[in-house]
């Protein structure tokens, strides 16, 4: 139950943010839902986008060259994702890791210095011409991207340093740092800056990097502070801000494990949602919460970036005894949340009823 509250969250339009109450400035209802459905568009449209973009199809078009064979093994590769999370931040966040076991993307740590050089896809014999430590400091992946007969694309990785973590399971790998960059008919389309530390579990205790994925950029941030944990993930498409997460996640003790408040920000778009959450409280209810026990816990309002008030979040009392969000305007009228954002909710649901 905890866990579909969260996504509740997540859902509704977007978390949390600073402005305070007695500067709120009021939209009129009609305006609020003028702005509802122009956000809702934006973010259905920013996805779709974001999956479309010459950031996203470059890197495609390597892993598609690199499944026909990997350059580092002459070999070819399958890679398979799943979902590894920190068990601190399970109910909010997945960190996605690259499986490494034997058969599928090798069983070794990737020794990054002996395999520094170029190496250029040749499309005749469908494998690699490649030049061992020529850089003697970098790797260099020439390949075409799709429709291209020429080696128009080149990946650079500056940098790559991994760690190794075995529990009762597996081993597997996960990066301490990235530099990299991918330029296609030397234009800019990927560049990566990564860094970060684990505990002995492999679970992150600090992670800064930046991501751009032409025309996007990810940043991200998140530190482990005795008993809480903050974090701050932007995603922006040129200068104009797509989603902004400020959170600040507060623990019993120091083990991380038992979550007592949640407060902080996310924004998508042009509106943002401020509440904070009172997880312990929740999670120390015998049974599954009420709708009164969640509004006396979980206080949640919309905004628009510019501080305009848009209106109060409660949950009510759905269908098949099922929890919903609605939205209470500054005039105290009412509507669904899902009537605006239908598709994130569908998104998140699917997300969250798929935790392994």
């Amino acid at each position: 139950m905890i866990k579909k509250i969260f996504a509740l969250l997540l859902i509704s339009a977007v978390l949390f943010t600073a402005c305070k109450k007695d500067e709120d400035k009021n939209l009129s209802t009609q305006d609020s839902k003028t702005t509802l459905t122009e956000a809702g568009n934006d973010i259905n449209a920013d996805l779709t986008e974001i999956t479309n973009s010459d950031g996203a199809k470059s890197i495609i078009d390597i892993f598609n060259i690199i499944n026909i064979n990997d350059p580092f093994t002459g070999t070819n590769k399958s890679v398979k994702i799943s979902k590894r999370h920190f068990p601190y931040l399970s109910k909010l966040i997945y960190i996605p890791r690259i499986e490494r076991k034997s058969g599928t993307f090798g069983d070794e740590k990737f020794d990054f210095d002996n395999n520094v050089g170029t190496y250029t896809w040749n499309a005749q014999y469908q494998n690699w011409d490649i030049q061992h430590g020529t850089p003697n400091d970098k790797i260099i992946i020439n390949f075409p991207t799709e429709g291209s007969t020429t080696n128009n694309a080149g990946l650079t990785i500056n940098g790559y340093i991994e760690q190794e973590f075995t529990d009762d399971y597996d081993t597997w790998y996960q990066p301490t740092h990235i530099n990299a960059n991918l330029y296609v008919n030397q234009v800019k389309y990927v560049d990566v800056d990564f860094d970060a530390a684990y505990n002995s579990n492999g679970d992150p205790t600090s992670v800064n990097g930046t991501v751009f994925l032409k025309p996007f950029t990810l940043t991200a941030s998140v530190e482990k502070s005795n008993n809480k944990i903050t974090g701050r993930i932007t995603l922006k498409k040129d200068n104009d801000t797509i989603i902004d997460i400020n959170l600040t996640v507060s623990f019993l003790d120091a083990t991380l494990e038992d979550v007592t408040i949640i407060e902080g920000y996310i924004q998508v778009g042009h509106i943002k949602l401020q509440g904070d959450v009172n997880v312990a409280a929740l999670e120390s209810l015998q049974a599954a919460p009420t709708v009164t026990q969640l509004n006396e816990n979980i206080n949640l309002s919309l905004y628009t970036d510019t501080g305009n008030k848009i209106g109060d979040l409660e949950f009510i009392s759905g269908l098949n005894n099922d929890v919903d969000l609605q939205i209470v305007f500054n005039d105290g009228t009412t509507e669904l949340a899902s009537h605006y954002f239908e598709g994130l909710i569908e998104m998140f649901k699917a997300f969250f009823d798929n935790e392994e």
